[in-house]
């Protein structure tokens, strides 16, 4: 006899962690919560270091991701944001790429 699951794995563990944290709350003497369980994984989760390096090496030879792109990419939530601005401004001045304040259109003429 074959059992029909209306449920995915990942709808079982959810299950399962929700009805534990409800038996949790009743062995405490407590009326059982509503729970919504999420997991993240964060960088433990993601490929390890050299595989995202490595990875992200390919994409800045072929030129499909920007220098920012790279940066959040390798280094996801481990830095801030003012960290990895800063670490796009090491890597572009780098490579020789300074950024230029846009130039206006008309100069002072235009006041």
């Amino acid at each position: 006899m074959e059992i029909a699951s209306a449920f995915s794995c990942t709808d079982c563990r959810h299950q399962l962690a929700q009805t534990a944290l409800a038996a949790a709350d009743i062995l405490a003497g407590k009326m059982p919560g509503t729970y919504k369980a999420t997991v993240s994984f964060g960088e433990y989760g993601a490929p390890d270091f050299d595989s995202r390096v490595k990875t992200l090496s390919s994409a800045a030879t072929g030129g499909i991701m920007s220098v920012q792109a790279q940066v959040d990419e390798l280094w996801g939530s481990s830095k801030d944001d003012d960290w990895k601005a800063a670490e796009v401004r090491r890597i572009l001045n780098e490579r020789g790429i300074a950024e230029l304040e846009e130039p206006s259109l008309g100069g002072d003429s235009l006041k």
